[in-house]
C-alpha cells in the first residue's frame, strides 16, 4: 500500500494549495495509475478557483471544460497522455478539493 507522501509525489504535475490539509488519499490498484486525492482549504472559493485556472495552465494542462453552480465547480483538464478533474465544493468549513488524475486509455478495436 502506498503511503500518502508517495501518492502526493506522484501528482508532481498538479499544483496543490499551500494551505491545503489532506482529508484522505485513495489509490485504486485495479485502475492502474489513477489517483484520487482530497484536500480541504480555508481559502475562499473564488481564490481556489482562480488558483487552479492559472496554475494548471502553468503546469502544462489544457482546460477542456468547467461546470459551475452555487458552491460547486468541476474542472476537466488534459495533457497528451493524462486527464485530470478537479472538484471544488464550498462548505461552512471552507473549500473541499478532490483531484482525480489518471492516464488516458487507448481505445481497443
Amino acid at each position: 500500500m502506498w503511503n500518502s507522501t508517495h501518492l502526493e509525489a506522484r501528482l508532481y504535475d498538479v499544483p496543490i494549495l499551500i494551505d491545503a490539509k489532506s482529508m484522505h488519499l485513495l489509490n485504486s490498484a485495479e485502475q492502474g495509475d489513477n489517483i484520487i486525492v482530497a484536500y480541504a482549504s480555508t481559502m475562499t472559493m473564488n481564490d481556489v478557483l482562480l488558483f487552479y485556472q492559472e496554475h494548471m495552465e502553468r503546469f502544462g494542462w489544457r482546460q477542456i471544460m468547467c461546470f459551475k453552480s452555487d458552491g460547486e465547480v468541476l474542472f476537466n483538464f488534459e495533457k497528451p497522455q493524462k486527464y485530470c478533474s478537479i472538484s471544488l465544493r464550498f462548505s461552512h468549513l471552507g473549500v473541499h478539493i478532490v483531484i482525480f488524475n489518471g492516464q488516458k486509455m487507448l481505445a481497443k478495436n
